[in-house]
């Protein structure tokens, strides 16, 4: 098929579809049958373009307009309240459930490096040395570290710890744009982070008090991140790897689907930042405040294995409901 000769022959067809589509509200009788006739005439044309042509950015637009021409001749969009719920209960959680895997070896490889790079550090005076003087090491293990959690009143710390949270998660998604290649030295960064202060507290016998106040809020933040992380990297795998579908169409599935997960972390790091700020410095015995971050860690975990793989079972990708094949274009 010449794609240029029908662009040409049927370019003025869709262009007085989208001017119809975008005045729906006021058109008259006659109007309303023209609007029905175009839409299925350009369904026809969408289907003629996804078997004869190769050209995604073609698809793309005329996926755009018959989905948008498809909602102006069957009536308004679903309510709000049942987008939250579809999403609540199968977008957010199917997209974790589904990239389970790459969760976990992102979980498992961040701890195993931590640990290591920890326990070299609470080892080796002299790795410590080249970190910081002893006074600053004493000043962080004795009063800094655990400062930090109750210098500032609870509801602003809150807030800047869940802004902060939110934007390493979503650096991580962003990074998905350059095929995920980014992504590990984030992780390294953070693993770092969390190495230098627990090997230091190790060295000077403070490592229950670190752990008694990084694991309350630490469980559900980490998390979070792993799971940005994951799906950021299986973006970028897709490309490499698209499976049995056209590549741009796995692409733009995927790229939904991480949407999707920077929303659903929101609502969680919003909660880490709660447990952070009211939680890990309250007068609690560390027993309960550790068991409080076990708990919302839990809940969470069974969340997503519940309500994932429910959807999952219905083969549901966490995509929105009829999406185009590709990423619509203008």
């Amino acid at each position: 098929m010449d794609i240029d000769a029908f662009v040409t022959a049927h370019r003025a067809t869709w262009d007085r579809l989208d001017h119809l589509v975008k005045h729906r509200k006021s058109l008259s009788g006659a109007e309303v049958d023209e609007l029905v006739d175009l839409y299925q005439r350009v369904s026809t044309h969408l289907s003629i373009v996804r078997s004869s042509s190769a050209d995604a950015m073609l698809a793309g637009r005329l996926s755009a307009l018959v989905a948008r021409a498809r909602s102006a001749v069957t009536g308004a969009h679903a309510p709000a309240w049942r987008e939250l719920a579809r999403f609540a209960t199968v977008s957010f959680p199917v997209v974790a459930y589904r990239a389970r895997w790459w969760w976990l070896t992102t979980a498992v490889v961040f701890l195993a490096v931590s640990w290591v790079m920890g326990a070299w550090i609470a080892g080796d005076p002299q790795v410590q040395a080249a970190i910081a003087g002893p006074e600053e090491i004493k000043r962080l293990v004795e009063h800094d570290f655990a400062d930090y959690y109750s210098e500032n009143p609870a509801a602003s710390f809150a807030g800047r710890v869940w802004i902060n949270n939110a934007w390493v998660s979503a650096q991580v998604i962003v990074y998905a744009v350059f095929l995920g290649l980014p992504i590990p030295y984030v992780l390294w960064q953070n693993a770092a982070n969390v190495a230098v202060s627990g090997g230091l507290m190790a060295s000077r016998g403070k490592l229950d008090i670190f752990f008694g106040l990084i694991t309350p809020h630490g469980l559900l933040e980490l998390t979070a991140v792993f799971l940005a992380a994951a799906v950021g990297m299986r973006l970028g795998w897709t490309v490499i790897d698209p499976g049995p579908r056209r590549r741009a169409e796995a692409l733009a599935e995927q790229g939904r689907a991480v949407m999707s997960v920077a929303l659903g972390l929101v609502v969680v790091l919003f909660a880490s930042g709660l447990i952070e700020a009211f939680v890990t410095p309250s007068g609690l015995p560390t027993w309960a405040r550790i068991g409080i971050g076990v708990l919302a860690e839990a809940v969470f975990i069974a969340y997503v294995l519940v309500f994932g793989r429910r959807a999952a079972r219905r083969d549901e990708t966490g995509d929105i409901e009829h999406a185009p094949d590709v990423a619509p274009s203008a």
